[in-house]
C-alpha cells in the first residue's frame, strides 16, 4: 500500500513537470548535404554514357542528350540546396508519464515555417532502442505556416512502449524530401529531442 502511494505520488510529481514544460519544440533545421538519388545516378551515368557516344561516333544528337541528362540532376541538386524546408515540430505523449511495459501514444504537429510551400516528404522520429527510429510516415504538401493534417485531427503520430524505466530522450524529427524531379534528395533534423519518463510497474 505504502509502495502503491509513493509511486503514485512520484508519478504526479513527474506529471506536474512535464506539464509545466509543455514542449513547444523550436523551429530550427539543421540541414545535410544534397545527395543524388538512385533516378538522379541513372541521369548522371546516361549523360556521362551519351557524352563519350557523342565524342567518338561524332554523333551531335548524343552530345545534346549528354547535357539534358546532366544538367537535370543538376537542376535537382539546386532546388534542394535553394529551398530547404524549414519546419518546427510540436511532440506530445498521451500519457505523459507512462508505466514500463504500457503504450504511450506520441502525437506530432508539424508546421511549415517557411514563405513557400513545402516539398513533400518522409518523417521518422529518432527513439533509443531497436529500430531507432519510429514511422516513417508521409509527410503532405504544406502551404506557408499550414499545419500537417494527419489521421488525428492535423496530427502525425505513433506509439511507444517502453519496457524499462527511465528517461528517454525521443527525437529529434528526421525529414526527407526530394526536388520534385526525384534527382536529388536532403535531410533536415527538425526540433530537439523531448524527455519521456518511464516509471516502474507497481504490483
Amino acid at each position: 500500500m505504502f509502495r502503491s502511494v509513493c509511486a503514485r505520488a512520484v508519478e504526479t510529481l513527474l506529471v506536474s513537470t512535464v506539464a509545466t514544460k509543455r514542449v513547444r519544440e523550436p523551429g530550427h533545421t539543421r540541414r545535410s548535404t544534397a545527395r543524388p538519388t538512385i533516378r538522379g545516378l541513372v541521369f548522371l551515368v546516361g549523360g556521362v554514357c551519351s557524352g563519350v557516344i557523342a565524342y567518338v561516333a561524332g554523333r551531335n544528337e548524343f552530345l545534346f542528350a549528354a547535357g539534358f541528362l546532366i544538367l537535370l540532376p543538376l537542376a535537382g541538386f539546386l532546388i534542394v540546396s535553394v529551398r530547404p524546408l524549414r519546419l518546427s515540430v510540436t511532440r506530445t505523449f498521451s500519457p505523459g508519464v507512462v508505466t514500463a511495459g504500457t503504450p504511450t501514444a506520441v502525437e506530432l504537429v508539424v508546421r511549415n515555417m517557411s514563405s513557400f510551400a513545402s516539398a513533400a516528404a518522409v518523417w521518422s522520429d529518432r527513439i533509443p532502442w531497436f529500430p531507432h527510429n519510429a514511422g516513417p510516415g508521409s509527410l503532405p504538401v504544406l502551404a506557408p505556416g499550414s499545419v500537417a493534417a494527419g489521421a488525428r485531427g492535423g496530427r502525425l503520430g505513433y506509439s511507444l512502449r517502453p519496457t524499462l524505466r527511465g528517461v528517454y530522450d525521443i527525437g529529434p524529427l528526421d525529414v526527407d524530401y526530394t526536388d520534385p524531379f526525384g534527382l536529388a534528395a536532403a535531410r533536415v533534423e527538425v526540433g530537439s529531442s523531448q524527455s519521456l519518463y518511464v516509471i516502474p510497474l507497481v504490483i
